[in-house]
């Protein structure tokens, strides 16, 4: 949109947004020309697999964390002060954690 008028500047179709993405991808390292072609295209596919390898970290360590605290989960009766604050009928905003 055109802030003065109020007008459409641009008509974007599904087709240029494929094509934008793509120039984009393939540009994006554009700036790596200077040393050459193989150079450039390895740092592009080092930059790839850094981020593979971050990602998959970070799946590992979501379920680890997941397992560590499905571990730590009470499993017996609930603890005194849970039922305590229970019976107390203590605001909900002022109840200790995992009093329903």
């Amino acid at each position: 949109m055109k802030l003065a008028t109020g007008r459409l500047a641009a008509l974007i179709t599904d087709g240029d947004r494929r094509e934008e993405l793509s120039f984009a991808l393939q540009n994006k390292f554009f700036l790596m020309a200077w040393p050459g072609k193989n150079v450039r295209d390895a740092v592009a596919i080092l930059s790839a697999l850094g981020v593979l390898v971050a990602t998959l970290y970070g799946f590992v360590l979501l379920l680890r964390t997941r397992r560590q605290a499905a571990a730590k989960q009470p499993v017996g009766p609930r603890p005194a002060r849970v039922a305590a604050a229970q019976k107390v009928g203590w605001p909900a905003r002022l109840r200790p954690i995992g009093a329903g």
